[in-house]
């Protein structure tokens, strides 16, 4: 076998220990990883399985020679190879993950995006007020996905004692090098890798973890506090947030809206005129198919809201035990109107008397998070007085809350 790219026969490779998957209908394979997508063709599988644990390149294909079938395909399995350890998802044991350079700026691990959470300083100010009035002397801390180490830093200076920071992505580096300048390198421990892969030498007395996501569940955040709770913390361990509510908010939305980001028959209309085709199945498939977006939370404070916000989970992070969230609540029409949309939003209680809120009435304009807007293909006209029911369902499968109303 000829070197492919600094690999020789003897290298030995390992996959990363969590990645997410998309398969396509044509069994080809995506990998999304640290907010990128990987192509991977149809070996991707295969050799993902080789190497679930640290194996040698010229044993793997070994094993793997026998799934191809002439000189192509061969050529496509070692392609794949290459380019699964070059965009990071197989990595030599002994190395840090190496990935390409042009994928550094992207994903969870950008400087755009952590710059763009230190500038909410509401968010971030928040939590760093709970941790000053939660954290006790002699603490000990566990914060999952520090980013560049701002919670952690602000646990050390509240009092802890001992800081377990964990971070999967490239920007722990940075972290590193803010707690070696700000004093604290010797109380705040940099863990590298995925929270439900690494061992800690000791349970910690309070968990802070900032990975709510724009849609509140969507980034794992049940899987991962539960997983936290079983193997990391103490038996009476706080918890940061203490407590999350997740609302709906029915709403009309505005037209504009609508035609910028969705599947209508105006836009399939328009599309017709403009291209020569007829666009209308990408209507039949939306009113089969939830169309959702992301907006600003302030943004939808201008449209018309047609009854009271409902409640759709409320999650005690330091009890809960499923990982299935499926609740029904109904609610009475305050306002006549065409019900397309619901807006939803959550609200954080972080410690006594410290809550945050994305509630488009109350959040600032500067909010780092977006709040996903559902669209219904068949609106609802209602009128004061009638009740709907709003469903909010949750799971591991799809790893996105979903939203349905019906007439109650």
């Amino acid at each position: 076998m000829e070197p492919m790219s600094n690999l020789t026969r003897d290298t030995v490779l390992e996959r990363l220990p969590e990645v997410r998957l998309i398969l396509g209908s044509d069994d080809t394979l995506q990998i999304l990883l640290h907010g990128r997508v990987v192509d991977c063709g149809t070996h991707a599988l295969s050799v993902l399985e080789a190497f679930a644990s640290p194996t040698r390149l010229a044993d793997a294909l070994s094993q793997l020679s026998h799934r191809t079938r002439g000189a192509l395909d061969w050529i496509e399995l070692t392609g794949t190879i290459e380019r699964l350890y070059a965009d990071g998802v197989l990595r030599r044991p002994d190395r840090q993950v190496e990935l390409r350079r042009e994928a550094v700026p992207r994903g969870f691990g950008s400087a755009e995006i952590h710059a763009r959470m230190l500038n909410d300083t509401e968010r971030t100010g928040c939590y760093i007020q709970a941790l000053a009035t939660v954290v006790r002397p002699g603490d000990i801390v566990v914060d999952i996905g520090t980013g560049t180490g701002i919670l952690a830093l602000a646990a050390a200076r509240a009092g802890a004692s001992r800081v377990y920071a964990i971070e999967a992505d490239w920007i722990g580096r940075s972290a590193q090098d803010l707690f070696e300048a700000n004093g604290y390198a010797d109380r705040i421990r940099l863990v590298r890798g995925w929270s439900t892969q690494v061992e800690l030498p000791e349970r910690a007395d309070l968990l802070v973890s900032e990975v709510i996501g724009n849609d509140p569940l969507g980034e794992r955040v049940l899987e991962i506090t539960l997983d936290a709770r079983r193997r990391l913390l103490k038996s009476d361990a706080r918890l940061v947030p203490s407590r999350l509510r997740i609302y709906g908010l029915a709403v009309t939305i505005p037209p504009q809206e609508l035609r910028k980001r969705s599947f209508v028959a105006d836009n399939a209309a328009a599309w017709g005129a403009q291209y020569g085709f007829d666009f209308a199945p990408l209507v039949d498939r939306a009113q089969a198919t939830p169309q959702s977006f992301l907006v600003r939370p302030h943004i939808p404070r201008s449209w018309p809201v047609l009854a009271q916000p409902v409640l759709l989970a409320q999650i005690d992070p330091a009890a809960f035990t499923g990982l299935v969230v499926d609740h029904t609540e109904s609610t009475e029409i305050a306002k006549a109107g065409r019900l397309d949309g619901v807006v939803v939003f959550f609200e954080l209680e972080l410690a006594p008397g410290v809550r945050y809120t994305t509630d488009p009435a109350q959040v600032d304009e500067r909010c780092s998070w977006r709040s996903p807007v559902w669209v219904f293909a068949d609106p609802l006209e209602v009128e004061p007085g009638d009740r709907v029911a709003m469903t909010y369902t949750y799971g591991i499968a799809e790893n996105w809350g979903r939203v349905h109303v019906a007439r109650a």
